[in-house]
């Protein structure tokens, strides 16, 4: 008798799962894994920290639900401990729903999204096996599927329905590029799986050839700026939403390399704007990346340009000019007649006062010459820097 009533309450709870596949429960608190001293896994030009916290505060901004990341930490220890403690703050009952973001890593390389549960919860595991498929259908990465999380100290520590999701392998330049260039729609895809409607943005019409403008973030880290770059390129380019020719996405590097910005050039006005507010939603409101005086629009008429040439020891600095004044100084050349090639004692070239169409073509062509076939200095050393 006690065997046949097991078996009928397994079969209950069995039948509650299976009927709880979309379930309607709000997410009780999400956040970001690692913070303060610990990065995370690194790999190249990518922290799982700040991967991790820009996934989060696209949930945060989407759902409104309480964050509960740890950036104060001064060990590893102390990070989980206080992202356990914050998430107590909300969660302590076994309806809640918790999710901690991560991205995983290995050697050698792997890809693909798995979704970590409590075992023995049962409803936890169907859930995290959407969240998996979804995640993996949107990206178009493997679906490596729910997995038993009981050992990972925030799962085994925290109240309710707990889920830890590996987006995807930050080792794995693959699926960094999807990650980071379809983010909001697997964001949307998995915040469905908990009864958040989900409203897109219209995009405007193309961009016509009649008052150009440009959508600009300053005020970034060189890192922020790279990623962003990254995702813009993904988002907007010809394998996005095609707005933009990925030439078009540039960046420009201020104060000696330490402050950044990036541009999204060439657009119409109706475009320019839309962008304006979406970063505005996403980078300032939700991220808090920046201030609201840090997203803005501006003409691209003809704006004027230096390119610049950074990080040469005077020698080199000097031949470069000489360089210069040969091939391009001479009139007939169309874009750099009676310009003045001006070399300071840092080691730096300037052409100064270029029109934004033939600084983008010089960039590209120094780059190719100077920096990746001779070696002289890093690519990110020439730039065109607006006036």
């Amino acid at each position: 008798m006690k065997k046949l009533n097991k078996a009928l309450l397994m079969l209950v709870v069995l039948m509650t799962v299976s009927t709880s596949t979309v379930a309607t429960a709000a997410i009780t608190t999400s956040h970001a894994g690692h913070g303060g001293v610990d990065p995370g896994a690194v790999s190249g030009q990518y922290r799982e920290a700040d991967i991790a916290r820009m996934i989060n505060n696209k949930i945060i901004a989407k759902t409104g639900t309480f964050d509960a990341t740890d950036n104060s930490a001064v060990s590893v220890n102390d990070n989980l401990s206080k992202i356990v403690r914050n998430v107590k703050l909300r969660s302590s009952n076994g309806s809640d729903w918790n999710i901690s973001n991560h991205l995983n890593s290995a050697s050698p390389q792997a890809t693909g999204v798995e979704v970590f549960y409590y075992g023995g919860d049962l409803v936890a595991k169907a859930k995290a096996e959407q969240i998996s498929a979804a995640i993996s259908r949107t990206l178009g990465i493997p679906n490596r599927g729910a997995k038993d999380g009981s050992g990972l100290y925030v799962i085994r520590n925290t109240p309710g329905h707990s889920l830890l999701i590996e987006w995807s392998f930050i080792s794995n330049p693959n699926d960094m590029i999807k990650l980071l260039g379809n983010m909001d729609q697997a964001v949307n895809e998995v915040i469905k799986l908990f009864g958040y409607g989900v409203t897109e943005p219209t995009v405007p019409t193309a961009p016509t050839k009649v008052n150009m403008q440009r959508a600009t973030i300053k005020n970034l880290s060189p890192h922020s700026a790279s990623v962003l770059k990254t995702r813009f390129i993904q988002e907007f380019g010809p394998q996005g939403k095609n707005i933009v020719s990925e030439e078009d996405i540039t960046i420009n590097y201020r104060d000696g390399g330490s402050s950044a910005i990036v541009m999204v050039n060439n657009v119409s006005e109706g475009v320019a704007n839309w962008l304006r507010s979406i970063w505005t939603i996403q980078y300032v409101n939700g991220e808090k990346l920046i201030d609201d005086s840090s997203v803005y629009v501006e003409p691209t008429i003809d704006p004027v340009y230096d390119v610049e040439f950074k990080g040469l020891n005077l020698n080199d600095a000097r031949n470069i000019r000489n360089e210069l004044r040969r091939d391009f100084g001479s009139a007939g050349v169309r874009y750099m007649q009676n310009h003045e090639f001006i070399v300071d004692g840092s080691g730096q070239v300037v052409i100064k006062n270029i029109s934004y169409p033939n600084a983008r073509e010089l960039v590209r062509q120094f780059q190719d010459d100077y920096a990746i076939n001779r070696k002289l200095l890093p690519v990110d050393n020439i730039q065109g820097v607006k006036h």
